[in-house]
This record gives C-alpha cells, structure tokens and sequence, in this order.
C-alpha cells in the first residue's frame, strides 16, 4: 500500500502492522476457544482478517521459542575511533573492523583492538568492505575499489574503477559483481591494462520495475553474499521476504521464501520542485526485512529485522527498524535450516566456520564488535 505524502533512508524491507488489533490478539491468545472468540468479537469479522489475526498469534509463538545464541563477548572499539562501525571479518585469529575512514583489528586471544590506521586519504569515505582472502581485501569507497593487504591499509596494491552507479562490489569468479538501481545486480570485467571496470550485463527487475529512478534505487536496496568456491551467490532483499540464488553467469536458479511473510508499505514523497519525480518514504507501519546477508559453503544466513519504521527522521535506537535480532538459515538449495534469536539487535554479520562463531556490528549502547557462539546453527547441519 503506498501513499502520497508531503523523506527516506536507505536500509530497508516491510510488512502492514495491526496496532489496534494487537489487544484483540492478546485476548484472543487466552481464550479457551479461539475459533469462538472470533465469533465473540463480531459477527461480520471477514475470513481474512481471521487469517491475519491467527498469523499474528503464530508469530509471536514462533519468536518466543526460538533458540538463542549465547554472547560470548564484547570487543570496543579503540578510543581514537571516532566514527561509523559497519563491517567485521575474521582472519587469522583476528577481527577486521572497518569504519567510514579507518581501520583496527582485534585479537581474539586477548580481546585487545590495535590502534586505528587512517586510510581515508587513499580510498576516501568508505561504502563497503569484502574480504577475499587472508591477505586480499578490498575497499570500495569514493576514491573506487582498492585492493589492500591488511596488514598495510595505507598502502594498496590495486585499484579498480566503477561506474557510480555500482554499489557493494565483490569478486564473483573472474568478474566483479555489484547491486545497481534500475537491475538488481551489475556484472563487469575489468580491463587489467587500466584498472577499469566495464558492465557487461544487469540482471532481475526491482520489487516495481516501472517507478521512476528516484524510487528503483530504494526497491533494489538489498545485500548479497558470493559462496567460498566462488559459483554462486545469494541476494537478500530488503524490501520483500525473499532471497534468490545465481548461477556464475547470472541466471536465476532458486529463490527462498522467508518465514516470515512480510506486505510492502511506504510512503511516495514528491522531490524537490527543482528537481522533480517522486522518492520512497518510510512510516509507521513500513517493516524492514534483511538488513545483511553471508554464507559459507553450505549454509546462507540472512540477518532479519521486522522492526517498524517509526515516521519521519527514523530515530535510530536499540529498536531501530535498521538492526536486527533474527537469524534466517537455508542451504544452497533453498532447503530452510531453522531460525534463531540474537541477545540482541545487530547491523551487520560474519561467519567464521573454523571456530562456528558468528561476528556482529551492534551500534547501541556504543559500537562495537559481538562474538557469538554459533555451534547450535552449525550443528543443524549434522
């Protein structure tokens, strides 16, 4: 359901809440007979609304005996970090943390964080970060896409231009894969002779394909992960219930329902008179679905929301509708794994199989780095 109104953000995914109705719920709950109480509550309830109702109820069930994972820790960040935190990985018994401009990493033995080095000089403000390899990362930000070691962040060994247009680039195979705004996912080689990137393909409409460019670019906001062996990768929308699975060369070979269904609702915001068109706006009953996705050899695990947008502004708190205490777990297949609670709201997530541990960005009360013991997820799979 959209509506014109007289602003946006860019995470995002949805569902219509019932707010008076969550006291009927509630009764509905506790009375012996539930058919009955329908019937108690007024004669001309609609079949679909029963429908609604008893799905609200499972889904409080269904939240209140999922397994939780155990924090194990909780690593700061240095005191001269002074920015955004969005991104972790592992290595080499250390935690990579990348912020806007800077970057730290922690020892795992000790749980102690190195100072921060300084590179937004060489790439400028950070967009995104994906680790390659042990020694191979790589930084996409204003400056383009930059190839450093770790170990030496201020000094890269690579750069690869892109179009403004990429967004969230990662190697996939021989070429570079990236999210766009008119197709879902941009596919480009890269001329080695001068580092730059050529687009090759698009592929997958956005969730409305036929709206205008000021709101194609919020219907494709989505995360994606490329698996180890690097022949297939995993989109999870932010804006539907779905994640889709690719082939090496593009083509579309599963796509996975959530379970939790989710119904979009936004707001259609007119632009500025200068310079026209419409773009998407968050309310109350907008609901973010999957905020970060990653995966392994088996496994895709897609971090979930369901948290409401609350208006103008989104004030950002332990409840943002931008974090997420929700685990959705499928094999490559499509096959669902089961589902589990976090201690508590996250941005972003890692794997790390070697220790089945899972690595998370939490931004309230301070950021800073979560390690989880994700041995129950893992030993699903047995």
């Amino acid at each position: 359901m959209a509506r014109i109104v007289s602003r946006s953000r860019n995470r995002s995914s949805v569902l219509i809440v019932l707010g008076p109705l969550a006291v009927v719920v509630g009764l509905v709950w506790v009375l012996p007979n539930v058919s009955g109480s329908f019937d108690e509550f007024g004669g001309d309830t609609a079949p679909h609304e029963r429908i609604t109702l008893s799905a609200l109820m499972d889904e409080s069930l269904r939240r209140d005996r999922l397994p939780v994972l155990k924090r194990l820790q909780v690593f700061e960040t240095p005191p001269d970090f002074q920015e955004m935190l969005f991104f972790a990985d592992v290595l080499d018994g250390r935690v990579i943390a990348v912020g806007e401009t800077k970057m730290f990493s922690i020892e795992l033995s000790s749980g102690s964080a190195g100072p921060s080095v300084d590179f937004g000089s060489v790439i400028g403000r950070v967009f995104s970060v994906t680790m390659a390899s042990q020694s191979d990362l790589w930084i996409h930000g204003s400056g383009g896409f930059l190839q450093v070691n770790p170990a030496r962040p201020t000094h890269p060994t690579r750069l690869v231009v892109l179009d403004e247009e990429a967004r969230d680039p990662e190697w996939f195979g021989d070429l570079l894969v990236a999210t766009g705004s008119t197709k879902v996912l941009r596919f480009y080689e890269v001329n080695e002779t001068n580092g730059a990137a050529v687009l090759i393909k698009e592929i997958g409409d956005p969730l409305f394909p036929i709206v205008d460019s000021g709101l194609s670019v919020f219907f494709n906001l989505l995360s994606f992960t490329v698996d180890p062996a690097q022949q297939r990768l995993a989109v999870a929308f932010r804006l539907s219930d779905r994640l889709h699975v690719h082939d090496l060369d593009g083509v579309l070979t599963r796509a996975i329902a959530g379970p939790v269904e989710v119904k979009l609702d936004f707001d259609i915001v007119p632009r500025d008179p200068d310079v026209g068109g419409y773009t998407f706006g968050i309310n109350h009953e907008t609901r973010f679905t999957y905020l970060d996705v990653d995966s392994d050899r088996d496994l895709i695990v897609a971090l979930f929301a369901g948290r409401n947008g609350s208006g103008p502004g989104m004030p950002r708190g332990p409840g943002s509708a931008f974090s997420g205490d929700e685990l959705h777990v499928f094999r490559w297949d499509g096959t669902p794994v089961g589902t589990w609670r976090l201690p508590e709201a996250v941005i972003s997530i890692r794997l790390d199989d070697r220790s089945q541990r899972i690595y998370a960005v939490r931004e309230f009360p301070f950021w800073s780095i979560v390690e989880l013991d994700a041995s129950s997820l893992y030993q699903s799979m047995r």
